[in-house]
């Protein structure tokens, strides 16, 4: 399957126009893969054909964007782009994002503003329909049933999907988030209902231009109930992805606080102050040396490597190498740090020590 996947982004990355794809696992609906594909603003969508690709992965669906659209909808809180530009999620390229603040507090504020702004348009056309039911227009209260359900839809797409479809037929809006809300894709279902959806979406038409449009209380009463389990559905998807931000939000830790720790760290395994001068760091390396004949080894290994270049320091060098000498030098040098002197002042005393004791 990874091999799979490594194949069908390496087909679409050939695009020339693709600036970034983002693998993600849908949090509900079918058990596919999800590929977010951004291309860069200007490019007309219709124009990239992705359709034979990804007919070669059954398991894969995705959604595209232009990236001045994606990032639009980035800053103003849509929890779609928030969930989905996730370090973890890039496979390939990269976009100019914003800075999004690491104060969950503050990102909850704007996300649900993004989402009450949506999601109250829907909330209003259905107070809309029980006044006129009320008032016994049913063919009012039919036309902003239509809107009200047309607006839950249209909230969801957003939250889901990235996106709303442009588009008064529910029926269409049904089979668009099919594969990310089935719940929604199957509201109307039977095929009774499918025919009272018809005269829901001719509601639209017929109520806005003034035609004469029949409808009963019953059908009305189906509508109402079919608007609350559209409403209800989509508060459940916004709360479901708002945890599932909030608690990866909350787990994950605060980069600038590992960096900081990671650079202490750093520090303290490979730094150390000199005595002369306070001011000053010297870096700390460590060599694996087993012994006092090993130290030698060492020593004598890089003594040769020295007597050669010596012995070809007047001949032309690579162009990395233009001062063999310097670089003579300076290996010269490490071995005097190396040289076990300490140890060697031990020896002598330990053998004067074997001596006086004969």
């Amino acid at each position: 399957m990874k091999s799979t996947i490594i194949q069908l982004i390496q087909q679409v990355a050939k695009i020339p126009v693709i600036k970034a794809i983002y693998w993600l696992p849908l949090i509900r609906g079918e058990e596919k893969n999800l590929f977010v594909i951004i291309t860069e603003t200007g490019t007309p969508l219709q124009q990239i054909d992705l359709n034979d690709i990804f007919k070669q992965h059954p398991l894969c669906i995705y959604r595209i964007y232009e990236e001045a659209y994606a990032l639009q909808q980035l800053r103003e809180g849509n929890i779609f782009f928030l969930q989905c530009f996730q370090d973890a999620y890039l496979q390939f390229g990269a976009l100019n994002r914003p800075s999004i603040s690491v104060d969950f507090e503050e990102i909850s504020t704007t996300v649900k503003a993004f989402y009450k702004k949506e999601y109250t348009k829907a909330l209003d056309f259905q107070a809309g329909a029980h006044f006129y039911n009320e008032k016994r227009n049913y063919p009012q209260a039919a036309f902003m049933l239509h809107q009200a359900i047309e607006l839950a839809f249209r909230t969801a797409e957003l939250l889901t999907m990235g996106k709303e479809k442009i588009c008064h037929h529910i029926a269409n809006h049904q089979t668009y988030i099919q594969f990310f809300v089935p719940e929604l894709g199957q509201l109307f279902k039977t095929e009774s209902e499918i025919k009272e959806l018809n005269l829901l979406d001719a509601a639209y038409r017929e109520v806005r231009y003034d035609r004469d449009y029949k409808i009963s209380p019953t059908s009305i009463e189906l509508f109402q109930h079919k608007l609350s389990k559209a409403i209800t559905i989509v508060e459940e998807e916004f709360n479901l992805r708002y945890s599932a931000y909030k608690g990866a939000a909350e787990t994950a830790p605060d980069k600038k606080i590992n960096l900081h720790r990671k650079l202490q760290q750093l520090i303290d395994l490979k730094l150390k102050g000199t005595p002369f001068n306070s001011n000053q760091l010297a870096y700390k390396a460590e060599f694996r040396i087993d012994g006092i004949a090993d130290i030698m080894y060492n020593i004598m290994g890089i003594l040769k490597v020295c007597i050669v270049a010596l012995d070809h320091a007047d001949a032309p060098y690579h162009r990395l190498i233009p001062q063999p000498h310097l670089n003579v030098q300076t290996a010269l040098e490490h071995i005097l740090q190396l040289l076990p002197i300490d140890e060697m002042e031990t020896l002598e005393d330990l053998i004067k020590e074997s001596q006086n004791k004969k």
